[in-house]
C-alpha cells in the first residue's frame, strides 16, 4: 500500500496525516520535497525563506558532489543552469523532480519492494499545481518532466483534501510558526494552486485519487480517511 495525502497549507491534511500514522506503525513516512539527506537539503535550497541567490547556488554545486543517480544528477543540473539564469522560482521544478527522484529510489520503491506501506505527504501533483499551474509554466509540461521519475511507482491512491483558499488563508493567520518561502505568496497565486490540484486529478492523474470534502471537522475528515483506507 501506497499512499499520498495531497492539500494546500491550511487543509489539515498534515494533521490527518499524523493521526492515521498511529494505525501503521511500520510503514515508511515520507514528505515531498525531503526523505534521504540529498532530499532535505535540496528542501532547504527551495523553501528556506532568507536564503540567498549565492548561498542557493553554493548548496546545488555541492549536493552534485554527493552519491546521487544520474537522472537526479541531470535535474540538479538544469536547475543549477535555471537558478542563475532566472533565479529560484525558475530552478524549482527542477529542484522538486530531483528531490522525487532521489526519494522514489532510495526509500519509496524498496520500501515497496520489501511489502512495507508507504505513507506520504505531497506528491508529483503538487509540482503540476504549483509551478505548472501557479507559476504558468505548464501543467502538462511539468507531468512530462516527472513522469520518467514516477511512472514505475505510482500510489495506490492519493488522498486530495480540498478546502476553498479563503477558509485556507484564515487558518494560516492563526498559525506561529515560521513561514516558508511559499508561505509568502499571496491568495491569488493559492487559488491557482487549487485549480491546478483539481484540473490535475480531472485530466492528468493515471492512478487512484479521492477528494475530500476539507471543510469539515478534523474528527469527520480523519473518520473518513480511516475508512478509505481500510477499504484499500
Amino acid at each position: 500500500m501506497y499512499v499520498n495525502f495531497i492539500g494546500t497549507d491550511g487543509s489539515g491534511k498534515d494533521t490527518i496525516f499524523n493521526l492515521i500514522k498511529e494505525s501503521y506503525p511500520n510503514a515508511l513516512l515520507t514528505r515531498e520535497p525531503g526523505g534521504t539527506k540529498e532530499a532535505e537539503i535540496i528542501r532547504e535550497i527551495i523553501l528556506d525563506a532568507d536564503m540567498s541567490l549565492a548561498d542557493r547556488k553554493q548548496q546545488l554545486s555541492e549536493l552534485s558532489n554527493l552519491k546521487i543517480n544520474e537522472q537526479t544528477l541531470s535535474l540538479l543540473n538544469k536547475a543549477q543552469d535555471a537558478l542563475s539564469l532566472e533565479g529560484i522560482n525558475s530552478a524549482e521544478p527542477f529542484l522538486y523532480a530531483a528531490s522525487r527522484s532521489e526519494s522514489i529510489e532510495n526509500l519509496i520503491r524498496p520500501a515497496l519492494q520489501n511489502s512495507i506501506p508507504v505513507l506520504g505527504r505531497r506528491s508529483v501533483a503538487c509540482s503540476v499545481a504549483y509551478q505548472g499551474m501557479a507559476r504558468g509554466m505548464g501543467m502538462e509540461h511539468i507531468w512530462e518532466l516527472n513522469y520518467p521519475i514516477v511512472k514505475d511507482t505510482y500510489p495506490t491512491l492519493e488522498i486530495f483534501f480540498d478546502l476553498p483558499i479563503s477558509i485556507a488563508m484564515q487558518r494560516l493567520a492563526r498559525r506561529t510558526e515560521k513561514q516558508d518561502r511559499l508561505d509568502n505568496e499571496n491568495e491569488e497565486f493559492f487559488e491557482k494552486v487549487r485549480e491546478g490540484y483539481l484540473y490535475y486529478y480531472q485530466h492528468i492523474c493515471p492512478y487512484p485519487y479521492i477528494i475530500v470534502d476539507a471543510t469539515k471537522t478534523i474528527d469527520e475528515i480523519y473518520v473518513e480517511v480511516k475508512n478509505i483506507l481500510l477499504n484499500l
